[in-house]
């Protein structure tokens, strides 16, 4: 009987510890909840989380082998999570401060402080526009630091993954790369599209009153364009400040023109979100998403985008102020005769 319960208590530890290996741990506690439910998202891989009452989760996560790159979303927000089975991991997070409050504990911690971290500086590298606007040198002085700040934080981390490390490689030369094009994107945007310039047309763009407008239908005033999409998260985020200025501005002599570049299958999705959110000006579907030759010839790689075009149909801006940059794009309109 001693014999058996020595070689029972012997499994328990062998097949323990081996079991915890089969799922991720994953609990912590959310400050200022958007809702009553958290999602992991990865390849073939979806889970819901229910948050309690006061703000805590907790749940076990059975990950697809050699998957380990995850998405973390509160309902409003998104953040990346590195997770491997065996991982037992904490999160304390206060939506008021999404990114600047992430902070992570337990097994697999220092993995997902890193890569908090790191999205929290690509977020002020990407909003920092001033480097669009350096000459060629001080541009690629200018890279060549930002490069070293990734390197910097990647190294000064301990313990973490090898599998992450890599990944980051990569991650770090595709950054340095979009920052490049774009800064290539802007000097030809400079030469082709310049202030002056007689602007591309559209034509015959779907109304959403179900009629078609061109461009030309709208000269006379001057013209402010956001080019956006139904998926685009930060496209939602100038809605509320695109509708304020359209309010300012609402018994001037500028007209305010939504072009959607989803796919012709959402048009439906199209046409409910401009009900529901209730969208101002003209709104348009363009006729061939981001293959319309009005998007092309206006260099649209990203968006969203604001053009703005004078009342004789000449431009102004080919990649102009967003209406959340509100002090910019008010001194702008109100430098116009509108």
């Amino acid at each position: 009987m001693k014999n058996l319960i020595i070689y029972m208590a012997l499994m328990v530890v062998l097949f323990g510890e081996n079991t915890s290996e089969t799922f991720v741990t994953f609990s912590g506690k959310i400050l200022n909840p958007n809702g009553n439910e958290l999602f992991i998202q990865g390849e073939n891989f979806n889970k819901k989380i229910e948050l309690l009452e006061n703000g805590s989760f907790s749940d076990t996560l059975r990950l697809p082998e050699e998957k380990y790159f995850y998405t973390f979303f509160d309902g409003n927000e998104y953040t990346a999570l590195f997770l491997k089975n065996g991982y037992n991991l904490n999160l304390i997070l206060n939506t008021k401060e999404f990114d600047e409050s992430i902070r992570y504990t337990g097994k697999g911690s220092e993995n997902n402080n890193y890569l908090a971290q790191k999205y929290l500086h690509q977020e002020q590298v990407y909003s920092d526009e001033s480097i669009l606007n350096l000459k060629q040198k001080a541009f690629e002085e200018k890279i060549t630091q930002i490069e070293a700040e990734f390197i910097e934080l990647l190294e000064n981390v301990q313990g973490i993954d090898p599998i992450l490390v890599e990944e980051e490689q990569k991650a770090r030369k595709k950054i340095i790369n979009e920052i490049e094009q774009e800064y290539k994107r802007k000097i030809l945007l400079a030469e082709t599209l310049a202030e002056g310039m007689r602007s591309p047309k559209f034509v015959n763009y779907e109304n959403y009153n179900g009629k078609t407008t061109s461009l030309d239908d709208l000269q006379g005033n001057y013209v402010y364009i956001d080019i956006w999409a139904t998926w685009c998260g930060p496209c939602k985020a100038e809605i509320p400040f695109l509708k304020k200025l359209e309010k300012n501005y609402h018994e001037k002599k500028i007209t305010f023109v939504g072009i959607s570049i989803d796919t012709e299958k959402d048009n439906k999705l199209w046409k409910e979100m401009v009900d529901s959110e209730e969208l101002p000006g003209v709104q348009l579907f363009a006729d061939q998403d981001w293959n319309s030759e009005f998007i092309k010839k206006y260099l649209v790689y990203g968006i969203p985008r604001f053009i703005l075009i004078d009342p004789e149909g000449k431009i102004i801006s080919a990649d102009s102020p967003r209406p959340s940059q509100e002090e910019i794009i008010t001194k702008l309109l109100d430098q116009l005769d509108i």
